[in-house]
């Protein structure tokens, strides 16, 4: 098959099924992975890359040499080679050769495999055949998209299985424990998908009927002798795709914040003024932020109706004064009617 081009960010640059118009899709496993958790995959990258640095020197020396502000790129080389150095390359590319190993056998070719690996590509054969499940030739490693989702990818299989047909994946890794969803993510695109790309005539041609309630996955782990089958619920998995859609679109979102000033009610910024009555004709106006100027101290009363307006002279004890205006504030901030007579334990003058 004729590996269609794709831009920087590796996404198919196909023609879109209704206008003929090439166009960038998205890959279906990066949707897949938008609501996976990374953090197994992050913690085990960082071990590596700090094994690999303690045991090449000359890693190390680069990664003492080059600063964090401005040596970004090359730091990020010198991690991703520790990387490499210390093996985090091996399990994935032993397990992509034997996913091309089993993809060729089912497409009818003869595929050139070494001796120590003879027996999982044996074992991945003998369980399909205990389970009755058939692949079928020409629908291995096929491109197929979702153009209202602008979505496209690549199905594993299709294989029959009585009484239908169905999707199926073929999964190399050790484990598959904390890569559940992102499958079912992935398989459903590719149950749902409307359209197959013809590698031959260039052309897209409508989905095969495939089951969009269930899809099987195939567990081929590279490094023990093993194969094992499950059904993975696509219906599950496309609940997920419309969250992931939400979840990728809410990314996009530019509407989130503003600068300070008018509100995200289109209100300008206004000085309310204290209701200090309580009768809550509270206005927003102009007025005096001069602390000194409008502090009761000042102004030597505070005039509101129904509160007494005598104030200490300055420098009088606390318990001097009549009534502390300062028990006012929070009535008419309130609302509530500001009392008769002083508060209780408070001594008159």
């Amino acid at each position: 098959m004729t590996e269609p081009r794709r831009d920087r960010w590796g996404r198919y640059l196909l023609p879109d099924p209704a206008t003929g118009e090439e166009r960038a899709w998205t890959r279906a496993t990066t949707l897949a992975n938008t609501l996976s958790d990374p953090w197994g995959l992050v913690d085990w990258k960082l071990r590596m890359a700090v094994k690999g640095v303690a045991t090449r020197d000359d890693l190390r020396a680069l990664a003492s040499a080059l600063p964090l502000d401005t040596g970004k790129k090359q730091l990020n080389e010198v991690a991703q080679d520790a990387i490499e150095y210390a093996g985090g390359s091996s399990g994935r590319n032993m397990g992509t050769a034997l996913h091309e190993w089993t993809a060729q056998s089912d497409r009818g070719e003869d595929p050139k495999v070494p001796e120590a690996w003879d027996v999982n590509l044996e074992l991945y054969h003998a369980e399909l055949e205990r389970h009755g499940v058939r692949t079928i030739g020409g629908l291995v490693e096929q491109i197929v998209c979702i153009p209202d989702l602008g979505v496209a990818g690549t199905l594993d299989r299709i294989v029959a299985w009585d009484p239908g047909w169905y999707i199926a994946d073929v999964k190399t890794g050790a484990s598959l424990d904390y890569s559940w969803l992102e499958i079912a993510v992935q398989l459903a695109l590719y149950a749902n998908a409307e359209y197959l790309w013809n590698a031959t005539t260039e052309q897209w041609m409508p989905m095969h009927p495939v089951d969009r309630t269930q899809g099987l996955v195939i567990h081929l782990p590279v490094e023990v002798a093993r194969c094992d089958l499950y059904w993975v619920d696509l219906e599950i998995g496309w609940a997920a795709v419309t969250l992931a859609v939400d979840v990728r679109e809410w990314r996009k979102r530019k509407d989130i914040h503003r600068p300070f000033g008018v509100d995200l009610l289109g209100r300008s910024p206004v000085q309310p003024v204290l209701d200090l009555a309580g009768d809550g004709a509270s206005t927003a106006a102009s007025v005096d932020p001069d602390p000194v100027k409008d502090s009761p101290a000042a102004a030597g009363a505070i005039k509101t109706e129904g509160a007494p307006t005598e104030l200490a002279p300055a420098g009088a004890p606390a318990g001097d004064v009549a009534h502390d205006p300062r028990l006012y504030v929070g009535s008419a901030i309130t609302g509530e009617t500001a009392p008769e007579g002083p508060p209780p334990g408070v001594p008159v003058r």
